[in-house]
């Protein structure tokens, strides 16, 4: 799956003990905690909740990286808890400028896994989106882009300006990646007849 395959190219080395207390644990060993968890597809419901809290405490030091490495985790293993989106996405939202490419999509993509609907993370998504075309990855600014259509990016502005930049960036695709591009509701809610044609 393309998410697996995410894991070989950008798994964390740091080796960490699954069931450790997270009490003890700073921001690298939790987010080494999380990624290998949902690459092993734990879904032990108590452990979820315990890792959530403990990021909770910790969510003013992460790094942007490391939130996006834990979003990821949260994307995968889909684990479905208000209360940690509802606190962890403020402090994303405040660090969504430093956010690289990966940080950016695993946010996007977490987000549409989990049906998180939040106008305002989508806006400035869309944004930093646009402000860093030159660092973005194809297959990044792809998953963004359905990840927006599907959670419905609605400022006309933010979906033209993606438009026009889209052609560019899609280019640079390979094939793999550019029929990740040809999503139905990218076309239909992001995508302009020029992008399409």
């Amino acid at each position: 799956s393309w998410a697996q395959n995410r894991l070989r190219q950008y798994q964390l080395p740091l080796p960490v003990t699954l069931v450790s207390d997270p009490a003890l644990m700073d921001g690298a060993y939790i987010t080494a905690c999380v990624q290998k968890a949902a690459a092993l597809r734990k879904h032990d419901v108590q452990l979820w909740r315990n890792y959530s809290k403990r990021i909770l405490e910790l969510k003013g030091e992460l790094l942007p990286e490391q939130m996006g490495y834990i979003l990821w985790g949260y994307g995968k293993s889909s684990f479905l808890d208000g209360t940690f989106y509802k606190n962890f996405f403020p402090t994303v939202k405040e660090n969504l400028p430093k956010f690289q490419s990966h940080a950016l999509m695993s946010t996007m993509w977490c987000a549409k896994r989990v049906k998180w609907q939040d106008k305002e993370l989508l806006r400035l998504a869309a944004q930093h989106t646009l402000d860093s075309m030159e660092i973005l990855r194809p297959s990044d600014f792809i998953k963004v882009a359905n990840s927006l259509a599907t959670l419905g990016l609605s400022d006309t502005g933010l979906r033209s300006a993606l438009s026009r930049v889209a052609i560019a960036k899609l280019e640079e695709c390979t094939a793999q990646q550019f029929r990740d591009a040809v999503h139905p509701v990218s076309i239909g809610c992001i995508w302009s007849d020029e992008v399409i044609v």
